[in-house]
């Protein structure tokens, strides 16, 4: 049995503390990791802007695909580096240890796939199931056939949100016990139950102020939007991050199971 893993289980209120501090020590460092994927980001949409039919379908394809290499890249070694930070109580540490090799880059983007294809699918079959459901609100309660279908799609795509936090700390897994993709999603699963509820409160707190924005954009409070973007760039964007490097470390302090475990035994 993996001796890092015990008993799956933290506290809110140890993960935010902790966070608090890592993100105060460590934040220039934190914040200028941001700042380079900010840039690779806008770099991209900027230079897709000036893409010609003329260039060739090579050059336009391997374009792209080297700017999503940088910025996952960038977010790999922000996760590596609060790994090492949280671990190590590190005052200080070079952003280059910290560099994911390059099968560490080629196991996060296997499991990325084999995470976007299986939400897909499950999106897919809860909708199929729920089909009948809604033909039958339809036709005996006379329900609006958008506001039924919308209901089933929305079904679904809750299911596979769900699913996708729950495999989330996959990198992790990548970056600090070197698994293979598969097994790191298994225990990604297997790691965040019990937890579920827990890690809304953290999306929670990462949702809470881009959706305060779009409600004062809305109202036309320009002031307010501007501070709240500032807020959300320079502490709420940063801060989460910590928190959820902080709540993976604190899961796999507690957590006690499978070295190889299953889906399904998992679920809930």
């Amino acid at each position: 049995m993996i001796q890092f893993l015990r008993e799956s289980t933290f506290a809110v209120h140890d993960v935010v503390k902790r966070s608090w501090f890592v993100l105060r020590d460590h934040y220039f460092s934190i914040l200028g990791l941001f700042f380079v994927m900010f840039v690779v980001f806008n770099a991209s949409g900027l230079l897709a802007s000036y893409f010609s039919e003329d260039l060739s379908l090579g050059f336009r394809v391997c374009i792209p695909l080297l700017f999503i290499l940088l910025y996952c890249g960038i977010q790999l070694t922000l996760f590596k580096y609060l790994i090492h930070v949280i671990d190590h109580d590190l005052d200080r540490e070079s952003i280059f240890n910290t560099l994911p090799t390059p099968t560490e880059m080629l196991y996060f983007f296997i499991a990325l796939i084999a995470i976007f294809v299986s939400c897909v699918l499950l999106a897919g079959i809860t909708i199929a199931i729920l089909t009948p459901l809604v033909i039958l609100l339809i036709r005996t309660f006379g329900m609006p056939k958008e506001m039924a279908f919308n209901l089933g799609n929305g079904f679904g795509l809750l299911l596979s949100l769900a699913m996708l936090i729950r495999m989330s700390f996959y990198p992790f897994f990548i970056l600090d016990k070197k698994e293979k993709p598969f097994r790191s999603i298994r225990l990604s699963f297997a790691l965040t139950k019990g937890n579920f509820m827990k890690l809304l409160v953290f999306l929670f707190l990462y949702s809470i102020w881009s959706l305060l924005s779009l409600y004062f954009s809305y109202l036309g409070f320009v002031k307010i939007v501007t501070v709240l973007s500032f807020v959300n760039s320079f502490f709420v964007v940063p801060f989460t991050s910590v928190l959820v490097a902080v709540a993976y470390r604190k899961m796999t302090l507690h957590y006690k199971g499978d070295d190889d475990p299953g889906i399904m035994e998992n679920i809930i």
